[in-house]
């Protein structure tokens, strides 16, 4: 498979693009981002763990630019690094990896730990019949790969729905 990067003009809707936002606005997310970018750095000389840096850092930001985020357990597997919760299911899963470790995902390497943990993740998530995920992203707090769900569903739901997958999610009726 190769990764097609696109930059965010190319990537955003292009209706919402052209959606002003007021000065006033475009500022606050500024003060959240420079916040967050000083809690990574703060995080990252502490030598913190990936799930301290999730909830001092990305989990703030995310919250303050208005979103409800939560770590995620999938029941009785392991979890989702954070969620954006929609009436309380993932809406949007996070897969996170601490900046410069081999599990990350890259432009030039897309089969990493990191991709192959976020579609074990969506792909529960579809199983359990959630289909109210959005996008997945991977990021290392300073790089971010979004996903659009409906790529991830292309790609791998007819491996999920053809039952080929049932060792990956052994609770699943298909």
């Amino acid at each position: 498979m190769k990764l097609i990067v696109k930059k965010p003009r190319e990537f955003i809707n292009p209706l919402l693009s052209k959606k002003s936002v007021s000065p006033a606005s475009f500022e606050t997310f500024k003060a959240h981002y420079a916040k967050y970018c000083e809690a990574i750095e703060t995080q990252r000389a502490s030598k913190q763990s990936e799930p301290n840096i999730v909830s001092s850092a990305l989990k703030p930001f995310i919250d303050a630019i208005g979103f409800t985020s939560n770590a995620y357990t999938q029941t009785g597997q392991s979890g989702i690094a954070l969620a954006i919760l929609h009436n309380g299911v993932p809406a949007v899963i996070f897969e996170v990896k601490k900046h410069g470790s081999p599990e990350m995902i890259s432009a030039a390497n897309v089969n990493t730990k990191a991709f192959q943990e976020a579609v074990l993740y969506f792909m529960r998530e579809r199983a359990n019949g959630n289909q109210n995920i959005f996008h997945v992203i991977i990021t290392d707090f300073y790089n971010w790969f979004v996903f659009d769900a409906e790529d991830f569903d292309r790609l791998f739901g007819e491996a999920l729905q053809s039952g080929r997958c049932t060792k990956l999610i052994p609770n699943h009726r298909f």
